[in-house]
């Protein structure tokens, strides 16, 4: 990694991961005020896990920005007479060996990150964290075969809080959301 900002970015995140798994390793906790220090440490791990949920929707937002990002500067850089499938191929399988999974969930990858650079709602709950790369993945094949008012309807229908608020308002049902 050459850029200096990735690097230390990536310095932050492993070091706080270190700090985490120390917490987690942890099997004696220090003695402390507490009554019962196994309960702390209990608590503390299930902070953890919450934590890493809020965390994981964030991580996959940036890994489907960042491969639909080299697909598209691999693409631009490429020779106007280079065949698209060569390069979407030659992209897929320079992505597979930097994430150490197929060609074939590479390509997946690929194409869903691209869809979803369509879809700013489903992005931007993603990058929230409210959530998942799977509700991710499901938002994108469900607006596949949509045209963009009806895509956009869906992800206003399913993920926009003030559509959700006046649909529970006309069904006069209380929202426990």
């Amino acid at each position: 990694m050459g850029n200096e900002a990735v690097v230390g970015a990536f310095d932050a995140i492993n070091a706080a991961i270190a700090v985490l798994t120390a917490e987690v390793d942890e099997t004696c906790p220090a003695a402390s005020a507490d009554a019962d220090p196994l309960h702390t440490l209990a608590d503390d791990c299930l902070d953890i896990l919450a934590g890493v949920a809020r965390s994981e929707p964030r991580l996959a937002a940036l890994k489907a920005q960042a491969a639909a990002k080299y697909a598209q500067t691999t693409s631009s850089a490429a020779p106007p007479d280079a065949w698209p499938q060569a390069q979407e191929m030659a992209a897929a399988a320079e992505i597979a060996c930097v994430l150490t999974i197929g060609p074939g969930a590479a390509g997946a990858l690929l194409s869903q990150a691209n869809e979803l650079a369509t879809l700013p709602l489903t992005m931007s709950a993603l990058q929230a964290g409210t959530i998942s790369w799977q509700h991710a993945r499901a938002m994108v094949d469900e607006t596949s075969c949509l045209d963009p008012a009806g895509t956009a309807a869906l992800e206003a229908h399913f993920l926009d809080p003030e559509s959700l608020s006046s649909y529970l308002c006309k069904r006069g049902g209380a929202s426990s959301v």
